[in-house]
Parts: structure tokens; C-alpha cells; sequence
């Protein structure tokens, strides 16, 4: 894969009214002959979500290597945010 994580977003459920904000599949696996016969996710139907404004993409933040931030001390990094 080449370059940022893409991910698709509703601002609403499909009753127009209540939040969603989760993240849906933008790809799916199932009618390929080598997916599994008990996969049987629907794909997102997400040209009836544009025409409703209600798509959003995002690119999250990467966090990859953020665990070892877990490392230093909180002390440490308040310290040097100040230099």
C-alpha cells in the first residue's frame, strides 16, 4: 500500500437523524470465489450516501511507534516542551 490510510465516515445513520461518525468498509470480500462461504458483508452503498451529503473521508493520524512514547517519562516530555 502506498501512501496515507483512507477511511470513509457517515455524519448520520440511516435515519437521517441519530450521529454515527464510525467508520465503514470501503472494500469488501464477499462474492469473490476465494472469500470464505460464511462472509456475507454488504457493501456500503456510498453513492446514496454522497448524493445525501452525508459521506465524509478522513485520513487518520498514524500512530505507529507511539507505544514507545509510553516509555518516557510524562515528566521528561513537559520538560523538554518548555526548552
Amino acid at each position: 500500500m502506498h501512501g496515507p490510510a483512507r477511511e470513509a465516515r457517515f455524519k448520520f445513520q440511516a435515519d437521517g437523524v441519530t450521529r454515527d461518525g464510525g467508520v465503514h468498509n470501503l472494500f469488501v470480500i464477499t462474492g469473490r470465489s476465494d472469500a470464505p462461504i460464511y462472509c456475507q458483508i454488504t457493501q456500503e452503498d456510498f453513492d446514496a450516501q454522497a448524493a445525501r451529503n452525508n459521506l465524509i473521508f478522513r485520513i487518520p493520524t498514524p500512530t505507529f511507534g507511539a507505544g514507545l512514547m509510553e516509555a518516557i517519562p510524562d515528566n521528561t516530555i513537559c520538560r523538554r516542551a518548555l526548552d
